[in-house]
C-alpha cells in the first residue's frame, strides 16, 4: 500500500509535460501551481533517472541491503544527495541523511534494524500492592504487606481526591459542607 501524496501523480506528469515539451521554466511552473521549484526540481530529476516510474508514489520500505547499496553509490561516485535520491527513486533525500548517521553510529548492522512504529515504553521496576483477594484482617497481616497496603490505600485515596476536584471544578460535583 502507498502512502498518501500531497500531489497527484497526474499533476506531476501534466507538469513534466510543461516542463519538457513547452519548455516553461521551473520559475514559470512554481508559479502557476504554487509549488515550491525545489520540489519541482527533484520531480524532473527523478523522471529522468527513472522515467514514469520515478514520480509515481512508493511504498518507502527500505531493506537493509537497498540501504546498503544507496550508501556504497553514494560514497563511490562522489554524488549529491539529490543526485542519490532520484537515481534510486527515493523521494527524499532527509531519507538517506537518516541512513547516514546510523551508519556513522552503529556501522552496516544499524541499517538492517527495523526502526519503524512508536517505541514501548520501559516498564516500571517499582511494584505496586494491588489486593487481588478480600482484605485480610489488619491484624493478620505482616509488616510488609501491611506498609504495601497502608501505600496502596494512600495512593487510592490521593486519586479519588484529584477525581472530585475535577468534578468540583467542573460543575458536576457539589462540595460538602
Amino acid at each position: 500500500m502507498s502512502r498518501k501524496t500531497k500531489y497527484s501523480y497526474e499533476l506531476r506528469r501534466e507538469i513534466l509535460r510543461q516542463y519538457f515539451e513547452e519548455q516553461r521554466s521551473l520559475s514559470f511552473l512554481s508559479n502557476e501551481y504554487l509549488i515550491d521549484e525545489g520540489t519541482i526540481r527533484k520531480w524532473r530529476d527523478m523522471y529522468l533517472c527513472n522515467g514514469d516510474k520515478g514520480i509515481k508514489p512508493i511504498n518507502n520500505k527500505y531493506s537493509g541491503k537497498f540501504k546498503e547499496e544507496v550508501l556504497e553509490y553514494y560514497y563511490t561516485h562522489n554524488m549529491l544527495l539529490r543526485e542519490t535520491a532520484a537515481y534510486f527513486n527515493i523521494p527524499s533525500t532527509s531519507t538517506i541523511t537518516k541512513w547516514l548517521s546510523l551508519y556513522e553510529k552503529d556501522g552496516i548492522s544499524g541499517l538492517y534494524k527495523e526502526r519503524r512504529g512508536r517505541k514501548l515504553k520501559k516498564k516500571s521496576t517499582k511494584q505496586v500492592y494491588i489486593p487481588s483477594h478480600p482484605p485480610k484482617d489488619i491484624k493478620e497481616l505482616s509488616h510488609e504487606e501491611a506498609l504495601k497496603e497502608l501505600e496502596y490505600l494512600r495512593m487510592e485515596n490521593e486519586v479519588l481526591k484529584k477525581y472530585h476536584a475535577l468534578l468540583r471544578q467542573k460543575g458536576l460535583l457539589k462540595e460538602n459542607k
